[in-house]
């Protein structure tokens, strides 16, 4: 068995990559081993070699610790969306269906626009035909698009953004869609992390 400079406890390297906010994959890529095998060492159920236990902690010194309170923190990746030529009738259903308040009109990559529940409600109290009107493609009756911000934009920026609009679209280094986040996700995520260091400051 290598003795060579003695590591810390391997408790550790779970601490670790939390605080480094380092799924497991991640550490077990940087270390050349399996995610399953990583798993097992941070669980206690296998014990490492001495050379292996070396990469993992060299792995984890030489990761830059991630910022903190970024927008892929508390996105949901679950977009509920509709193509534009979906009916206001399945939009209303969608809605209903998923729990959701307000859905994003995206083509591809394209941010079309949105609707609510409030603008469904508005349409049909002014129609003079509802069935018609539920048959509509919702391109012609949907509001302005949701705002966009970048994974890796601050939650301040989300939280400006909400202020005027009920959701906000995340977009990833790709430039895909990638997560939404409205409202309560915001309002979830800073109970749940009693963050301190949170501030809406105006970009």
């Amino acid at each position: 068995m290598n003795t060579g400079i003695p590591l810390p406890e391997l408790a550790e390297i779970r601490l670790r990559r939390q605080a480094l906010r380092m799924t497991q994959a991640e550490l077990a890529q940087k270390a050349g081993i399996s995610q399953g095998l990583l798993a097992k060492i941070e669980c206690g159920s296998v014990t490492p070699s001495y050379t292996r236990a070396q990469k993992l902690f060299s792995a984890l010194e030489g990761t830059p610790a991630r910022p903190r309170n970024l927008a892929r923190e508390l996105m949901n990746s679950r977009i509920v969306f509709l193509a534009p030529e979906a009916t206001l009738s399945e939009t209303i259903s969608s809605m209903k269906k998923k729990a959701v308040s307000q859905i994003p009109i995206l083509n591809g990559k394209e941010n079309l626009g949105s609707v609510d529940e409030k603008k469904a409600l508005s349409i049909l109290a002014a129609s003079k035909n509802i069935p018609f009107t539920l048959k509509k493609p919702v391109a012609e009756l949907m509001d302005p698009p949701l705002p966009e911000i970048r994974e890796d934009a601050p939650l301040s920026q989300a939280a400006i953004l909400l202020a005027i609009s009920n959701a906000v679209l995340v977009r990833n280094p790709a430039n895909e869609f990638s997560g939404i986040i409205s409202k309560t996700d915001l309002l979830d995520y800073l109970a749940r992390t009693r963050t301190k260091t949170f501030r809406i400051v105006p970009q």
